[in-house]
């Protein structure tokens, strides 16, 4: 799977995202969804639940790494630098 490189879609949800937050049209609807959720806080749940599904997708398509192949390449050298720093200390335990 190629990995997306524009980020123009990502700012576009995010930007779409940010505005619908701000829902100064329900402040003083004083409607209950269900009987007892305010119309506002059930909006801000509609937008939260997006807002968790679009950066699922954003880490689903645009996460740097294809395979965990440079993780692990990272991991090996933190290792040798710690045996490295072991060495040049004496192996003095603090």
């Amino acid at each position: 799977m190629q990995r997306q490189t524009s980020l123009v879609p990502v700012l576009l949800v995010s930007a779409i995202l940010l505005v619908l937050h701000q829902d100064y049209w329900l402040w003083s609807n004083s409607t209950l969804v269900f009987g007892f959720l305010p119309a506002g806080l059930f909006w801000h749940l509609g937008v939260s639940l997006v807002a968790v599904i679009s950066w699922g997708m954003v880490s689903q398509f645009y996460w740097p790494f294809d395979d965990d192949s440079l993780l692990t390449e990272v991991g090996e050298q933190g290792e040798e630098t710690r045996s490295q720093e072991s060495k040049s200390d004496g192996g003095a335990q603090s």
